[in-house]
């Protein structure tokens, strides 16, 4: 069930803050002035000189259209006239951001960093996040981020307890790092429910009483769930085959098979 991916190898603090600002300004025409905001400013304090080159480039493409920061003049002959070179103030949000320091030396990464920024794309929200470079993604998401639905079981990938989705494909997050779920999209067990309504295997689980102490019941339920979205499931041995990472210590196995099998009627 974990993901068969490498740590990516570090690539300097530029490609990181460019990534970033991207985001930012992806964020920005999407309305969402919060996250892009944070995303600018950790850019920002990775490289300004990286922040200062994707905007210079965003105003050079005429891509920048948000209602609070007016259309750049096409015909500025530099970023300062077309309204890019100011620093940040307080409260004055991502319109503002710029390559403030760019006159002083660029800034040296550290030859063997021990943390790295990342863009944490979780429940449809994305988290700008510095993590130590050896954080599993579990605990970014329960440490970081306070989504404590996701459980710490064995920490060894043997339980399924911390079972989450990247990519839409399930994957034991105590065994992948959190730099390694940069720019993937995840969902935990509290991004499944919709407008306050159970998700269908959310609803079956109650139904059919599969849980007891309910443990291990988030990792079950995201894993059914990456089952289902899989297309798999069609006979109860292979619903057991596919359940076999995930554990339950209380016995449960019989009512988790059932809750399952009534999932996939009624998706």
């Amino acid at each position: 069930m974990s993901r068969d991916n490498d740590v990516p190898a570090f690539e300097g603090h530029k490609p990181q803050a460019r990534r970033l600002a991207e985001k930012a300004l992806d964020a920005s025409r999407a309305g969402d002035d919060t996250t892009a905001d944070a995303l600018f400013a950790e850019a920002d304090r990775l490289d300004p000189e990286a922040v200062a080159d994707v905007l210079g480039e965003d105003v050079a493409t005429g891509q920048r259209r948000t209602s609070r920061n007016p259309a750049p003049d096409r015909d500025a002959s530099s970023p300062e006239q077309a309204g890019i070179g100011r620093t940040a103030a307080p409260g004055q949000g991502f319109r503002t951001w710029s390559a403030r320091g760019t006159a002083g030396a660029p800034r040296t990464p550290p030859r063997h960093p021990t943390a790295l920024a990342i863009a944490l794309e979780v429940n449809g929200q994305t988290h700008a996040l510095t993590v130590d470079v050896r954080t599993t993604l579990l605990d970014a998401l329960r440490d970081h981020l306070g989504l404590s639905g996701t459980k710490k079981g064995c920490a060894l990938g043997q339980c399924g307890a911390c079972t989450v989705l990247m990519d839409g494909k399930r994957v034991n997050a105590c065994l992948t790092l959190a730099v390694m779920a940069d720019s993937h999209p995840i969902t935990t067990i509290e991004g499944l429910a919709e407008d306050g309504a159970l998700h269908p295997v959310q609803q079956a689980f109650v139904e059919h009483d599969a849980f007891q102490c309910g443990y291990c019941t988030s990792g079950q339920i995201m894993s059914a769930v990456g089952l289902l979205t899989e297309g798999r499931g069609d006979s109860d041995a292979e619903i057991r085959e596919q359940m076999s990472g995930n554990l339950c210590r209380c016995g449960a196995y019989a009512n988790i098979v059932d809750a399952i099998r009534a999932a996939k009627e009624a998706v």
